[in-house]
Parts: structure tokens; sequence; C-alpha cells
């Protein structure tokens, strides 16, 4: 999709069997961004772009972040919801690719759940922007990321946010035969490693 920037995110937890000793991190990858194609640059009153303005465009560097997380109730899909709830902060429009099945399908009903919120509002409709899960943010698990999650959706607008699924440490084997691409195993990659540089943060 034109205008959307690929961000790989990946969470990492220690020895979860022992809650005293576990220890968690989060990391994101960002690919430079790609330069734009002629067409794009215009803006939307159709005033061709200064040289000026189309340099800071194409010099958007590959970027890293990476953070660590402590406490008693950590799991790695904690890890990697904090990571896609930093990426909902950058202002870009974002493809979140992650390798865990749980964060994507939860956060697609999330993200379904605030785009009919706000198209009944563009209707006129009365709506109440409550949990659109239906059960209480503190009994769901790591519910209280869900519930920043879901006000950071609201906030940054249904349109400007996808996410899609990657596979996980994939080899060498799994590009050649159509299972990932180069270009997905390296984001996933870099944004694994990210997190375990995150781990090490608490040390």
């Amino acid at each position: 999709q034109a205008h959307w920037v690929n961000i790989y995110g990946d969470g990492s937890y220690t020895t979860p069997t022992l809650w005293w000793a576990a220890l968690g991190g989060y990391g994101i990858w960002m690919p430079r961004w790609p330069e734009p194609s002629e067409e794009d640059q215009h803006d939307t009153m159709g005033q061709h772009h200064t040289s000026d303005v189309r340099d800071q465009v194409m010099q958007q560097e590959a970027t890293s972040y990476h953070g660590p997380a402590i406490g008693q109730t950590g799991t790695s899909t904690r890890q990697e919801l904090t990571a896609w709830i930093t990426v909902l902060t950058i202002p870009c429009r974002s493809c979140y690719a992650t390798d865990s099945a749980s964060v994507l399908n939860k956060a697609r009903r999330l993200i379904q759940a605030a785009e009919k919120d706000l198209k009944d509002e563009a209707k006129g409709d009365k709506t109440k922007r409550g949990n659109p899960f239906r059960k209480p943010w503190g009994l769901q698990v790591d519910g209280d990321l869900w519930e920043q999650a879901w006000k950071a959706e609201l906030k940054r607008g249904v349109g400007n946010q996808t996410l899609r699924k990657v596979k996980g440490h994939a080899t060498e084997q799994d590009v050649n035969e159509g299972r990932s691409t180069e270009q997905d195993r390296e984001g996933n990659d870099r944004s694994d490693k990210l997190a375990d540089k995150g781990v090490e943060e608490i040390a």
C-alpha cells in the first residue's frame, strides 16, 4: 500500500516459568522509508514540493527502538503488545509486522470495533466508546495494555494503522520456499534482537 511504513516489532521474555526471575523487553525496527515517486511529490493542494521538502522526505533512515519491562505478570505477548502501542505513537501510517498470532488477531478485532464506532459517529449516531470486548479490561489478559491500545487507535484513526503476520525466526529455506521474504526475515530478526537488548538493559 502506498504511503505505508512497514514496521517490525517483537517481544522477549526470559525464564517464563520462574516469575520471580523473569525479565522482559520489546524491540521495534523501522527500515529506511522508501523514496516517493514523482507523482507523490505534490501536496494535497496540488503544489509541487520544493527540493528541500523532498530531501527531508527522502532522508527517513532506518530507526530502531527498544526498552525493558519488569513485573510478575509478563509474557512475550505482553512485550510484543508494548511494541505495538509504541508504534502507535510514531507519527506515520504504519503497517505493523508481527510474528504473534494472538496480538494480530485481537488487534484486528480492536481496529474493526474502532472503525465501526467512528463510522457511526460520522453518521450522527450516538456511540459509547467503551470496552469493545464486552469484558472489563481488568479481567482480560494484559487488559491494562489493551485499553491503552484501544485509546491510541481511536486517537490515531483506524485508517492510519494496520497489521500483518510474518514468520518468526525465518530461515533462508523459508525465503526460498515462499514462506517469508528476505525483507521480512531481516525485519523480524532485527526486532527480535532489539527485544533481547531491551531485556539486557534491566541488568
